[in-house]
């Protein structure tokens, strides 16, 4: 070996090339002709990956939880969908609800324009009274009611009566602020209110009773004159203990009609309407006291004369 060549040792002796035709080309050949005969393996493939054989021409298989355009489907996922048929029901129960309880106040609902030309049988208070014990009450026609009651009633629990629509907004107004104040929770009601709740309800506050007051006292409003609304009222509030209406309570405490009473007699059956503790004769500070505030609001409103004649 010289010292200056490194090469392999095919390059310092090379081969010599094959001869076509020789035992050598051949045996390549055939090796290659060999090769290119036997197909390769094919590579495993796991079944359950596998996507599944489609016929030919046939779409391809849509991925699941895909549209025919790769979007999710209408509707949503599964779990939205489900999500949607609770809320949908948790929705309709209280749809139902309201349903029922109008179709409820539908049922019950009372003619309430007959009041205009006929006088009520009895009314929810009376009859819950008698089933205590003795009821005192007798109907008068209005004509046959002193025109000073009526004003000491007006006096006593509405001076508004004559121009609110059944609702008097400003005293619920003050009533509210008092109320957020701390103070006493009074009531706001109108004489219209009362009378609704005197006719067809009861002294309970739950909101279901709220709300049939109020729908009852816009039909008195709508269907009935303001003196045909007092009239009603007179006849058939509690002046006293199992005493209701004008002409009861005048006969009990005073020995006359309801046509016959005086001012101060006025006054004094008035003032016994917020509480049937209250009456003519008691000796309570606080029913003296409200008499003379009613016989001083009486005295102050001339301009009622005309309205309760």
């Amino acid at each position: 070996m010289s010292e200056g060549y490194h090469g392999d040792e095919k390059d310092r002796h090379p081969q010599p090339a094959a001869v076509p035709g020789s035992r050598s080309d051949a045996h390549s050949a055939d090796e290659s002709d060999s090769d290119a005969g036997v197909p390769a393996p094919e590579p495993r493939v796991d079944e359950a990956s596998a996507p599944e054989a489609t016929e030919p021409g046939a779409p391809a298989p849509v991925p699941a939880g895909e549209g025919d355009d790769g979007r999710p489907p209408e509707g949503g996922s599964p779990r939205r969908r489900r999500l949607r048929r609770r809320l949908l029901g948790c929705l309709a129960l209280p749809v139902l609800l309201a349903g029922c309880i109008v179709l409820w106040l539908w049922a019950t609902y009372p003619d309430i324009a007959a009041l205009a030309d006929n006088a009520p049988e009895s009314t929810a208070f009376i009859d819950a009274a008698a089933k205590d014990g003795r009821v005192a009450w007798t109907w008068v026609a209005g004509s046959r009611i002193s025109p000073q009651l009526r004003k000491a009633v007006v006096a006593a629990e509405d001076m508004s009566f004559f121009s609110h629509d059944g609702f008097d907004h400003y005293e619920i107004e003050v009533a509210i602020r008092e109320a957020l104040d701390g103070g006493r929770v009074r009531g706001a009601s109108t004489i219209t209110q009362q009378l609704a709740k005197n006719l067809w309800l009861s002294p309970s506050r739950n909101p279901l009773r709220k709300v049939r007051e109020a729908l009852y006292t816009r039909s008195l409003e709508r269907h009935l004159s303001k003196r045909r609304i007092l009239d009603i009222y007179v006849n058939v509030v509690e002046f006293g203990p199992g005493v209701y209406g004008a002409q009861a309570a005048a006969r009990h405490f005073f020995g006359k009609s309801a046509a016959a009473l005086g001012a101060d007699e006025a006054a004094q059956l008035a003032a016994a309407l917020p509480s049937s503790r209250w009456y003519p004769g008691a000796s309570s500070r606080g029913y003296q006291s409200h008499v003379r505030r009613v016989r001083a609001r009486m005295r102050e409103a001339p301009w009622l004369d005309q309205l309760v004649r």
